[in-house]
């Protein structure tokens, strides 16, 4: 019991910050304003931990998946990394 109401907790609070990440990618990337920045590799980290605490043990090899899909981990870090590239060869 108390390792489903953890998992559920973290994973709520990964999904909340995972869901600001994504209204950053959406209001800079797409609607052209300015947003506050996004918040690198905390969603899906704290996804990643509710998945790893769930009692279903079918989550745990999961874990990665938050990572992939939270704007603020690896598709925001790619982007930032290739912006940097290409702004110092120009």
């Amino acid at each position: 019991m108390v390792r489903t109401i953890a998992s559920i907790a973290v994973s709520a609070l990964g999904v909340w910050i995972c869901a600001l990440n994504a209204s950053v990618f959406w209001t800079r990337h797409l609607l052209h304003r300015e947003s506050p920045s996004w918040t690198p590799l905390l969603g899906a980290g704290l996804l990643a931990a509710g998945m790893l605490v769930a009692p279903m043990r079918e989550l745990h090899r999961w874990w990665w998946i938050p990572f992939l899909v939270d704007w603020g981990s690896v598709p925001g870090l790619v982007y930032s990394a290739v912006w940097h590239v290409r702004r110092k060869s120009e």
